[in-house]
This record gives structure tokens, sequence and C-alpha cells, in this order.
């Protein structure tokens, strides 16, 4: 639980209201919009790995397969934070057997028929601390909890992009 917490100038917050806004001031800081212009886009591109070669189009665009999905399973580590979803990674592998048809249907609508619910595009960012005694807003670390079927699904594209 936290107690207090310092803001940006030095001041202590003691109550809810105050250290929720000094998070809230951070993380909006932190992960504000900013502004590109097309030379800088331009730069960013220069300095990128070639492109993803056309005939990679294809594997991209088919529908993903029961092995290409269980690897994905397979490859992620045990005892992780669940998902906003509350699913952890240990269920997907605990009822594998149960859920691996059900769970492919529901990747490939997302993935082929491009059929996502914007509940399974929301996360909830949590802030664990870096250290034992955090005293500012720096010394917590966001973590975004996503559903455990996007987080599947990002998996799975990494692989067929990379490992075929």
């Amino acid at each position: 639980m936290v107690a207090r917490i310092f803001d940006t100038d030095d001041t202590v917050q003691t109550s809810a209201t105050g250290m929720l806004h000094t998070f809230a001031k951070y993380m909006r800081n932190k992960f504000d919009i900013f502004t590109v212009n097309e030379n800088q886009i331009r730069d960013l591109l220069a300095h990128t790995k070639t492109r993803v070669p056309p005939e990679a189009n294809v594997e991209l665009e088919a529908p993903i397969s029961m092995e290409e999905m269980e690897m994905a399973v397979r490859q992620r580590k045990n005892a992780k934070a669940p998902g906003y979803d509350r699913i952890s990674h240990d269920f997907l592998k605990h009822k594998w057997k149960t859920i691996r048809h059900d769970l492919l249907q529901i990747l490939n609508d997302m993935y082929v028929g491009e059929a996502i619910l914007n509940s399974q595009k929301h996360g909830i960012i949590v802030c664990l601390p870096k250290k034992r005694q955090p005293e500012r807003s720096e010394d917590y670390r966001a973590l975004t909890l996503l559903n455990a079927d996007f987080k599947l699904l990002s998996r799975i594209i990494i692989i067929i992009m990379f490992i075929d």
C-alpha cells in the first residue's frame, strides 16, 4: 500500500487524491503524444531493417494454424501476471486440451476476420515498485495487463514473421 509520495515539486502527497494526481501527471507526461514530422519518420525508416518481402505477406494473411498457436503457448513462461481478463498463461497450458479448438477459432476471428472487440484491446496499467521504499512516481514501473488472447495473438504474429 502506498502511504505517501513526493510530487515533482518535492511536496509530500499523503491523501488518496493527491497521490492519484501525482501518478496521473507522471503517466501523462511519460506517455503523452508528441508530434513528429515527415523527415523524422524517413530518418527512422532509414535505420530499420529491410522490409518484409512480398512473399511473406502470403503467410501473414493465412489463418493461424494449431501448430503456430501451440508453439506460442509452449514458449511462454509460467507464473506471469494474468491479463486484463484475469486469464493467466498457466490456465492456457493447464486447460490446453479442452480449450485449444475454441481458442484457435477466437484467434482466427481476431486475426483473419478482424473481429477484435474493444474489451479485447483494453488493458490496465499497474504501477509496481522498482525498489523497496518508493518515494516518487519514477520509482514505479508501469506494467500493462492485456487480455490473454491479445497477448497470445501478438506472440503468434511474431512467430509467423520470424520463425518460418
